[in-house]
């Protein structure tokens, strides 16, 4: 059946290699930070394994894809075990994937009553607004990655927090304080 939109979930220890390959080729063109294939595969191999990649597909192409990864934080002597939104990109713009893509991403979070969040650019603030993100940017002031120097690790951050609360009410519970919350990887 053509023009037939489907979503695939897979494990990042399911991909293919052409799909690593795709992503990292997407990634490196899309993503400032990512410019050398070798380096970007490997943190795709080392790394992702247990991160769920989302694909919007048309007619078997891909039109859009990001990842969840799974992660673990521990904010005022508590675990949380949530989730990082990460590498969300449309092929083609404008055409609705991205808002499909994110959809999924939600329903994925809301069945399993988990809290997922990332880091975005202002230029990307209204298209997650739009898809029923919540963005915030004062909070991304309160993250920073937890290896190397805390003050340029901090710097790194995107402008604005987005993410989709779970059962937990980790942001909520961020919210209600000024303490930092470490992440504990270099990035995703």
């Amino acid at each position: 059946m053509k023009n037939q939109i489907k979503i695939e979930i897979k494990k990042g220890n399911e991909l293919s290699e052409r799909d690593i390959g795709f992503i990292v080729k997407i990634n490196i063109k899309t993503f400032i930070c990512c410019k050398n294939y070798e380096k970007e595969l490997k943190i795709l191999k080392d790394e992702e394994m247990k991160s769920s990649f989302f694909f919007v597909k048309k007619d078997s192409h891909i039109m859009s894809f990001g990842l969840l990864r799974p992660i673990k934080i521990k904010y005022l002597g508590k675990d949380y075990n949530l989730f990082g939104i990460s590498n969300m990109v449309s092929i083609k713009k404008g055409k609705g994937y991205g808002k499909i893509l994110v959809q999924a991403m939600k329903d994925f979070l809301s069945k399993r009553g988990k809290t997922g969040f990332g880091f975005c650019s202002n230029k990307n603030t209204e298209f997650y607004k739009k898809s029923g993100m919540i963005v915030k940017r004062k909070l991304k002031n309160r993250f920073f990655y937890n290896y190397g120097d805390s003050r340029e690790n901090k710097e790194a951050m995107q402008d604005f927090v987005i993410y989709w609360e779970g059962k937990d009410k980790f942001v909520t519970k961020v919210l209600k304080t000024k303490s930092l919350i470490k992440i504990p990887c270099e990035h995703w």
